[in-house]
């Protein structure tokens, strides 16, 4: 074998080009919703890390308070629940910390 072999054909032949209608386009496009695919996708690789990056915060964040493109699917439920377990969280810790720095003259 050498070593630079190449990437796997799964039976298609890539000098074969495949010609798709923009109808038949529109078609696939609108059966296949990214960001459920996107939100399930999150939610599966991160359901088990404790901490979750910031940059999905910021981006439910933004998405709440703007155009709410994909927080009220329901395709994107799960991530979007985690995400606010997360905030209620954090949230609460803040919440403590802010009162104990009070009482402590912080």
């Amino acid at each position: 074998l050498s070593s630079a072999a190449s990437a796997p054909s799964f039976g298609f032949d890539p000098k074969i080009k495949i010609s798709v209608s923009s109808q038949n386009q529109q078609c696939i496009a609108a059966s296949f919703n990214i960001k459920a695919f996107a939100a399930v996708a999150l939610y599966t690789a991160f359901q088990y890390v404790d901490h979750w990056p910031p940059s999905f915060i910021k981006a439910f964040a933004e998405d709440s308070f703007g155009a709410r493109v994909w927080v009220d699917e329901k395709n994107c439920a799960a991530f979007v629940n985690n995400l606010i377990i997360l905030l209620d969280e954090e949230t609460s810790e803040n919440v403590t910390d802010m009162v104990t720095n009070a009482e402590n003259g912080i």
